[in-house]
């Protein structure tokens, strides 16, 4: 007997192939086919795994070129900066409001008529005319006129003061234009009435008689006009009483119904305590409110009038006069 896998020959009674290990018993048919069959099988490759979908490739896009520096961009950055301040500006001071919309000429006005008496004399002092208008009513006045009261009241139509009657834009302009000027006339009276060394310059119409216009001006000009200014003080408020020393009318001074036609909240007079040069005076100005804020409404006002003070002090009464 020999063995069926190596072909060694096998003993009596083996059971097993000493050689290989393989059993001396032959395979049965079963074992044969499936032998067969598993060699003429073509051999299978492992298992792939399965493939990731790739997306298509994308084109790489265009390098795009560099953007050119403009010369314009500094003076464009530049030019929207100045505008933001000159803004931020006309915002601060009231000439712009945040809607946008323009503000009136007017400025914002002063919480007491004391308040506003102080800012005209400061802009005084300091020789600012803006400051001076700013502490006035210019357009408010003629925003609240009642024109036919102010007819009645004074009974006469004055060209001069009354300005255009019609209610259109045009007639309006012209009117705060007129109004302005004639606050600034009373500034300027006032001004050469403090400044100049001839006390009667502006008593009468002076005649220069022969003598030259520059004679004329070293005469009455005064180089030192600004910083005699500057030496203004204000001092304290007077009452009214006190300055009028018993002289106060049984009625009062009435402004309430002399002024009635400017449809104002209050209309008060205003006194306050001030030296120039060293010299003391009272500024006796009147003040009215709108919409809860004081303005001056006139330099001369009626506490002025009543101690006889000349128009052309603008309201600046010296202290002897009271």
């Amino acid at each position: 007997m020999v063995c069926p896998n190596c072909g060694k020959s096998l003993a009596d009674g083996e059971t097993f192939c000493p050689a290989c290990g393989a059993s001396r018993e032959p395979p049965s048919m079963a074992e044969i086919l499936k032998s067969a069959e598993a060699q003429a099988a073509p051999p299978q490759s492992p298992p792939q795994p399965e493939p990731v979908p790739q997306s298509a490739p994308q084109p790489e896009p265009a390098q795009r070129p560099a953007p050119r520096r403009s010369r314009l961009l500094p003076g464009v950055l530049l030019g929207a900066a100045l505008t933001a301040v000159l803004a931020a500006v006309l915002l601060l001071t009231g000439v712009l409001t945040p809607g946008g919309t323009e503000a009136t000429v007017d400025g914002p006005g002063f919480r007491t008529p004391e308040a506003a008496a102080a800012a005209y004399l400061e802009g005084l002092r300091d020789g600012d005319l803006d400051a001076m208008l700013a502490a006035c009513t210019v357009e408010r006045y003629w925003a609240n006129l009642d024109r036919a009261a102010y007819l009645e009241r004074y009974n006469a139509y004055v060209p001069n003061t009354m300005g255009c009657l019609d209610d259109n834009a045009l007639a309006h302009a012209l009117n705060v234009a007129q109004r302005r000027q004639e606050l600034i006339r009373a500034m300027c009276l006032q001004y050469v009435w403090l400044t100049t060394p001839d006390p009667e310059l502006l008593d009468t119409v002076m005649v220069l008689d022969g003598q030259s216009g520059a004679s004329f001006l070293a005469r009455h000009t005064n180089p030192q006009a600004l910083e005699l200014l500057a030496s203004l003080e204000i001092g304290e408020s007077v009452d009214a009483a006190e300055l009028l020393r018993g002289d106060m009318p049984e009625e009062g001074l009435r402004l309430e119904e002399l002024y009635a036609h400017l449809n104002a909240d209050a209309v008060e007079p205003v006194a306050i305590r001030v030296a120039i040069g060293g010299t003391p005076y009272v500024f006796c100005p009147n003040a009215v409110c709108y919409d809860g804020r004081w303005y001056l409404l006139q330099l001369h006002g009626t506490l002025a009038t009543y101690l006889d003070a000349s128009i052309v002090t603008g309201g600046l009464v010296p202290q002897s006069a009271g």
